[in-house]
């Protein structure tokens, strides 16, 4: 409670676009801070969340911040964050701060509810003072708890009706150029919003857009349950996307890793 005083408006930050951090890497940095305290509402209701909107981006940056939640969370306090500080802005430092502290004591609160319910149940009931504790900690959870609980249900309910990412068509055997393949690699990023990826692949009208990248060019269409990806500027190109190749590098790369660990747990289970 006192880390979160000191950085209060990092938790209106944290879920302003462009001022503190992403609504992908805030999901991940709570569900992080749950496993730790093995507190598995509070990870069910963020992981909802995180499914709703796509997962993080494995990139060093979302890996440092990940990093420094689950060592607060082992250490059970605040740590130094002038390691962060030297690397990130203010507004994300205080960001992470806050969500961190926030996920704490929001573990803290459910786990001593969950340890009454048990007692309860199991009609071994603790001490006095315990008990005193773990109700309260009932009544400052259960009302925010049941709303949280139904909007993740819904979420996961959006999720399993919004349409899955389609395998996307490309030019036949080597004709595709570096920015047809890095677009291909890049959409599970793009579309992973599940609202964003219904709107657009239900669309009745194909939505097309080209991307020109240090001389290389490719048009994406996504509509009508489908997504082609072709070489140069297409004439119905509704935009045309500017810019480098490294960023969108980073999201290539963040989609390949994100491939290797799912069958990494495919494997291992």
């Amino acid at each position: 409670m006192a880390e979160l005083g000191r950085v209060a408006p990092g938790l209106l930050e944290a879920h302003l676009p462009g001022t503190g951090l992403g609504s992908r890497t805030r999901e991940q940095l709570v569900i992080t801070v749950a496993d730790v305290n093995g507190c598995r509402v509070l990870a069910w209701v963020h992981g909802a969340w995180q499914e709703f909107l796509g997962p993080a981006d494995p990139d060093e940056t979302t890996e440092a911040l990940v990093a420094y939640a689950r060592a607060c969370a082992e250490a059970g306090m605040p740590l130094d964050a002038t390691t962060l500080e030297a690397v990130f802005p203010a507004p994300v430092v205080r960001s992470t701060r806050a969500t961190v502290a926030r996920a704490q004591l929001s573990s803290l609160l459910m786990n001593g509810a969950g340890l009454l319910a048990d007692e309860l149940l199991s009609r071994r009931p603790a001490g006095v003072l315990a008990t005193v504790g773990q109700v309260a900690a009932v009544a400052l959870v259960l009302p925010a708890l049941l709303p949280a609980v139904a909007v993740a249900g819904a979420l996961k309910v959006a999720v399993r009706v919004a349409p899955a990412l389609p395998e996307p068509e490309l030019p036949s055997g080597d004709d595709a150029n570096l920015v047809v393949h890095l677009l291909a690699e890049a959409l599970p990023s793009y579309l992973g919003h599940t609202v964003v990826r219904s709107l657009l692949l239900w669309s009745p009208v194909v939505l097309a857009v080209g991307v020109r990248m240090e001389g290389t060019a490719a048009t994406l269409r996504i509509g009508q349950g489908r997504v082609s990806i072709v070489n140069g500027i297409r004439s119905d190109a509704l935009v045309i996307v500017e810019g480098g190749l490294e960023p969108l590098f980073h999201l290539a790369a963040g989609s390949i890793v994100r491939q290797l660990a799912a069958s990494a747990r495919r494997s291992r289970a």
